[in-house]
């Protein structure tokens, strides 16, 4: 299981508290700049870097790369002489704001962050102009998902996990936390499937045939995956952890689609490939789930760069005498809320 075996094994090295975030991604340094010029055409230039796993093409959340973007990644040795981090430089140039891309991700695609983008410009009295610069992060619900872990995974749990270097964990205590993983793991594939449901039927899906098909699944789970199992496959080899990840991933979205089917179905819906749209909608809700987990811990750097000096901003700091708003923030920000960023700038080009 993807947060039961590697999850967990990183966990009682490391302590659980945080361990998620390193396995769902390691940490992704994103700074951007966007200059405006006074005719109201922009370029935009990113800089990324971090562990070299997080520029996949196949990661959840797509990272900039072909037209229009002009892209260099290289490697920069890491300040501690362990290893390197991947460094991608993408620019591209846009008539407008309004031409910045909502996305880096394919059309369709629920995974990858988005921000619309809008620039203003007012011609103002003596010559002057006003430029009114806004950028609108799309929420990512992801509230729901911390009150399971919480309840799955207790305060008190995680910190006799997270001892000491070298202070072994008692056997009782991994068995609750593999345990809590599994009930954690569980009650997300529960959700997951809700969500699953509501997008090939929507209101379609009544109360009774959600309660069954979150019970049906629960049953399945429990009966298939049991800590004592997970306890002896902890301390082998990567690799037949990986094995058991990869096959949690793909039993769970099966059963999932096959327990909705059924609830549903007994529940009087009749849609053709149902099971198999079920299977789509939970994969595609998971994938979504998977790129928010890993933008917790990202760190975003916005630098937006005017032709006259900024007036009103709710940045982090001014600038380049001036003329330039910078925002700062996380990941863990844009979670369940927008995520807005304003400044306006005013003078004579």
């Amino acid at each position: 299981m993807v947060m039961t075996i590697g999850w967990l094994r990183a966990g009682l090295a490391a302590g659980l508290a945080g361990a998620v975030l390193a396995l769902a991604g390691g940490c992704l340094e994103r700074k951007e700049t966007i200059e405006v010029r006074a005719n109201g055409s922009v370029r935009v230039s990113h800089r990324l870097k971090g562990d070299a796993a997080e520029f996949r093409r196949d990661r959840a959340d797509t990272l900039p790369f072909g037209a229009p973007w002009v892209v260099l990644d290289h490697d920069l040795p890491r300040d501690d002489g362990k290893g390197a981090d991947r460094l991608r430089e993408a620019s591209a140039e846009f008539a407008s704001a309004a031409h910045i891309p909502e996305t880096f991700g394919a059309p369709g695609d629920p995974a990858p962050l988005r921000a619309r983008t809008a620039l203003a410009i007012d011609r103002l009295a003596g010559g002057t102009f006003r430029y009114t610069f806004e950028r609108r992060y799309a929420p990512r619900p992801y509230a729901w998902r911390e009150r399971l872990f919480k309840r799955a995974l207790p305060d008190d749990l995680v910190q006799q996990v997270a001892r000491k270097d070298g202070e072994p964990i008692p056997e009782d205590v991994k068995l609750r936390a593999i345990a809590g993983l599994i009930e954690f793991e569980r009650t997300k594939s529960e959700v997951l499937l809700e969500q699953a449901m509501d997008a090939v039927l929507g209101e379609r899906a009544g109360p009774r045939a959600r309660l069954a098909a979150r019970a049906s699944l629960g049953k399945s789970i429990a009966r298939e995956w049991r800590p004592e199992a997970l306890v002896a496959i902890l301390d082998g080899p990567e690799e037949e952890q990986a094995k058991v990840d990869a096959r949690w991933r793909a039993d769970s979205a099966r059963t999932a689609a096959r327990a909705g089917a059924a609830a549903l179905e007994a529940d009087g819906a009749r849609v053709k490939g149902l099971e198999e749209r079920l299977h789509e909608a939970f994969v595609t809700a998971r994938r979504t789930l998977d790129a928010t987990e890993d933008l917790q811990d990202e760190t975003f750097e916005v630098r937006v760069r005017f032709p006259v000096p900024v007036v009103l901003a709710d940045a982090a700091a001014i600038e380049d005498e001036g003329r330039t708003a910078v925002f700062r923030f996380g990941g863990q920000d844009l979670r369940d809320a927008e995520q807005v960023l304003r400044v306006v700038a005013e003078g004579r080009p």
